[in-house]
């Protein structure tokens, strides 16, 4: 059931940002559909850990999955600042610079056989299979903390916005900020 949920709220991500992708341009359009597929991978492979049976399937599909986890900070980050307008700063250079650490986790986590990096260990949480129990390396905090560091900026973004501009956008502001908490 766990995995059925998560396999849904993927499609629905998906679908969402397709209906974004068609919609007319707006402030932070894409950067939000782009968010959305990243969380797409990340729901589906989280159901594809817990419903695959071997340890190898559940390592794959946990690198797989790392790709939606690690990229939707700077993709909310862009997206939040692109839709509070204050992105002036934000060009293609200065949008590549927020996915450097995100492209070295997936660099150490791909070769985390080798190196163990990002993760020290990965078993399963039983012998019938389901999640994993994850061992985390000395990279794996430098991502965390990059993660949570951008989504507070993004929070904080859509807050200044809130208190600083009192205009129709508010009811949007006050449902994306509900949302995120």
């Amino acid at each position: 059931v766990f995995a059925a949920a998560l396999i849904l709220s993927a499609l629905t991500a998906l679908v969402v940002a397709v209906q974004l992708i068609r919609m007319r341009s707006a402030p932070g359009r894409i950067a939000m559909a782009l968010t959305l597929v990243a969380l797409a991978i990340w729901a589906f492979c989280y159901a594809m850990i817990t419903l695959s049976p071997s340890l190898d399937a559940k390592k794959f599909w946990l690198k797989m999955e790392n790709i939606g986890i690690l990229t939707v900070p700077a993709l909310w980050l862009i997206f939040t600042v692109q839709y509070a307008q204050v992105d002036r700063w934000l060009n293609k250079y200065t949008g590549a610079l927020l996915f450097v650490i995100p492209l070295i986790s997936l660099i150490l986590l791909f070769s985390n056989d080798w190196f163990h990096y990002f993760y020290s260990a990965v078993r399963p949480a039983s012998e019938s299979g389901g999640p994993l129990i994850i061992e985390r390396g000395p990279w794996y905090l430098v991502a965390a903390i990059q993660a949570y560091l951008f989504n507070l900026m993004g929070m904080g973004v859509l807050i200044w916005r809130f208190v600083y501009y009192r205009n129709i956008y508010r009811k949007q502001l006050t449902i994306l900020i509900g949302a995120v908490l």
